[in-house]
């Protein structure tokens, strides 16, 4: 009896032993691919008056932006005539290229947006914001290659006064910025501001007033006065911006021009140079190239026999990068210079240039600067083309720099604007006035003149 016992014990243990067995969970590993990278060769076939939609091959089938995901990389390539291709969706992808560096035919391709008209409602379908891009990886710009948002701004129209953006980039009449025009003839009339303040015309009716960010420019340029709907002021420069979370390579060309004003010689109209755009690119990685070259100069204003246009005023150029291998970068790869005038007219201001380097937050200043808050960085460097730096009074009375390592100071400053009350400058190692022409408010600081001040 015992024995049977045991023997039952036995087999009970052994059945639960094989239930257990039985319980014990598998683990299936399932695969899920990835999504594949597609490399994607846009070919622009249009002209820089009528630019083209990016097709598949030269005269092929047009591409939708809208469907390239952050895996694609893209290649534009010239496809016929001049190569241009317009933009009319922001992309987000993994790379880009424009041209092939092998100097043949498919060589030499140029992106650009739709203009921004009059009434460039941001929800209207198409992309009228800009040349708007984005890569997690690079972006190449081979030597001949480009992009170009010329006079791709608020256009001229109506009969005087231009259009400028309002906050929201909308092209708005009398947003800040616009050219005073005329609605009668025997008119010379002013140019448009943005970086840089328009010119008058030589019936000095005012002038386009500056506006904007120099560090993260996104707004249009501004269209110069009209005389009359006959004579139609510039159109102001487009926007580009770039976000790169790779490397940036750059030896062609990014500009943002503003346009000439129009004239009409019967009944003597001359309108006002466009102001020019908005250039702002940021780049993780290094800045590379040797050869580019950024641009948003103002359009000249009009020249008639009897009466001129002012000129539009500089756009802004704004250039961030993790570190940079550029060779030789200077002054001279920046533009941001005032339309020209002619006559009693005056020529448009110089617009802004901001390059920083976000590793060391250094900055370096070119052409001119708008001193409109509180900056504080580690280093400081203005060069000596900065002849267009003015204190902004209206957005801060007492603007300054602060630096925990070297300031440099150079060029010419204008704080002469009557709301500024001082132009404070604080340095943890030096300061270095390398040829600077300052011109301070004469009643700022207790009626005398508030000089520079290092702590």
């Amino acid at each position: 009896m015992k024995n049977m016992k045991t023997r039952s014990l036995a087999l009970l243990l052994c059945n639960v032993s094989i239930i257990a067995m039985v319980l014990v969970p598998f683990t299936f590993m399932v695969h899920v691919p990835e999504a594949q990278a597609a490399t994607i060769t846009a070919y622009c076939d249009g002209t820089a008056a009528s630019p083209v939609v990016p097709t598949d091959a030269p005269g092929g089938s047009e591409l939708d932006e809208g469907s390239w995901t952050t895996s694609d990389n893209v290649t534009f390539l010239n496809g016929n005539n001049d190569g241009y291709c317009v933009l009319d969706k922001e992309i987000d992808v993994a790379s880009v290229t424009i041209g092939n560096g092998l100097a043949d035919g498919f060589d030499y391709a140029f992106l650009t947006h739709a203009a921004a008209g009059w009434d460039n409602d941001p929800t209207g379908g198409f992309d009228m914001q800009g040349v708007l891009i984005s890569t997690s990886g690079n972006f190449t710009i081979y030597a001949g290659n480009g992009i170009s948002a010329d006079s791709k701004g608020c256009v001229g129209a109506g009969t005087y006064n231009g259009y400028g953006p309002n906050g929201s980039n909308v092209c708005t009449l009398g947003a800040t910025g616009y050219g005073p025009g005329f609605n009668s003839t025997g008119k010379g009339v002013a140019g448009a501001g943005h970086g840089g303040a328009g010119g008058a015309g030589s019936s000095a009716n005012g002038t386009g007033a500056y506006y904007g960010s120099n560090t993260a420019p996104i707004l249009f340029g501004s269209s110069g006065g009209n005389v009359t709907a006959a004579a139609l002021g510039g159109s102001g420069g487009g926007l580009v911006r770039l976000d790169v979370s790779g490397s940036f390579t750059h030896n062609g060309s990014i500009t943002a021009d503003g346009g000439d004003g129009g004239v009409v010689d019967v009944g003597d109209k001359a309108a006002g140079g466009g102001s020019g755009g908005s250039i702002y690119v940021t780049v993780v990685g290094a800045f590379a190239g040797s050869t580019g070259t950024f641009s948003a100069d103002g359009g000249a204003g009009a020249n008639d026999d009897a009466q001129d246009g002012g000129g539009g005023g500089g756009g802004r150029v704004s250039l961030n990068y993790g570190s940079s291998t550029f060779s030789g970068l200077g002054s001279e790869d920046f533009t941001v210079t005032g339309g020209t005038a002619t006559g009693t007219a005056v020529a448009g201001d110089l617009g802004t240039v901001y390059v920083k380097d976000t590793t060391a937050s250094a900055v370096t200043i070119y052409h001119g600067f708008t001193y409109d808050s509180d900056f504080s960085e580690t280093t400081w460097t203005v060069d000596s083309s900065a002849t267009g730096q003015y204190c902004d009074g209206a957005s801060d009375a007492t603007p300054s720099i602060t630096v925990s390592g070297a300031l440099t100071l150079a060029g010419t400053l204008d704080c002469t604007h009557a709301s500024v009350t001082g132009f404070d400058t604080a340095a943890g190692t030096s300061v270095t006035l390398s040829s600077l022409t300052y011109t301070m408010n004469a009643t700022a600081a207790g009626g005398v003149p508030r000089y520079l001040d290092n702590e």
